[in-house]
């Protein structure tokens, strides 16, 4: 029976699959076992309020510069079905009343004139051994002359002033390959839609520390 026991609880190898997202990595860094779990046994995720509420907004951000669109948007319900006022629910009205407050506040905010050099610009690189995929929210060109050439932004969509600075330093790196500059040509910061506050980061890690992050997960979570 101890013997037994002692198998049922005794850590479990995991085999990564050979790809990765940054969402992934910075969750595994996070939580090693949240990500083992997932890994092991893959289950459907319902998206929390506020990740719909962020993906929406994103689509809208991206729409807005591309057509130059206003604030009537079409508005999803809870089950992703666009739907009149008479068919909301209280839940929706609720998530239609936030999702328009983000979209006036980014109107009113300082990126709302400056036009984005890419948006929601998909990526893939290699980090010790495996397939990094992500997409990048905006990357702005920076004035000519100046420290950098690019600068790479984050929305970020929540009611906190807090963020992973492990995926903005993906974030960068990507755009820097991406772009073909040298890491240090590339800046990066979070953007806090609701407050307009803009946040450059100016200690990233690095590429080595970056390998060495998806090293150690590795590592910790299985067998490569």
């Amino acid at each position: 029976m101890l013997a037994r026991l002692r198998a049922r609880n005794a850590p479990v190898d995991v085999d990564l699959p050979g790809r990765l997202s940054v969402t992934e990595i910075v969750r595994g860094m996070t939580d090693p076992e949240d990500l083992r779990d997932q890994v092991r046994r893959p289950m459907p995720v319902q998206p929390s309020r506020r990740a719909t509420l962020g993906t929406r907004f994103h689509a809208w951000v991206e729409d807005r510069f591309r057509h130059q669109g206003t604030l009537d948007v079409e508005f999803e319900g809870e089950q992703g079905i666009a739907v009149g006022r008479s068919q909301r629910s209280t839940a929706d009205d609720e998530m239609l009343a936030e999702f328009d407050a983000l979209c006036r506040a980014f109107e009113s905010g300082r990126f709302a004139d400056r036009q984005p050099y890419a948006l929601e610009l998909p990526f893939a690189l290699t980090l010790g051994g495996r397939l990094v995929r992500g997409r990048i929210d905006a990357v702005y060109r920076q004035p000519s002359g100046g420290a950098t050439d690019l600068l790479v932004v984050d929305w970020k969509t929540h009611r906190g002033g807090t963020a992973d600075p492990l995926q903005l330093a993906l974030y960068r790196l990507a755009a820097a390959r991406t772009y073909g500059l040298e890491l240090d040509r590339v800046a990066a910061g979070f953007y806090y839609v609701r407050r307009d506050r803009f946040d450059l980061v100016e200690q990233l890690p690095g590429v080595e520390e970056l390998v060495a992050d998806v090293s150690r997960l590795t590592a910790v979570l299985g067998r490569d």
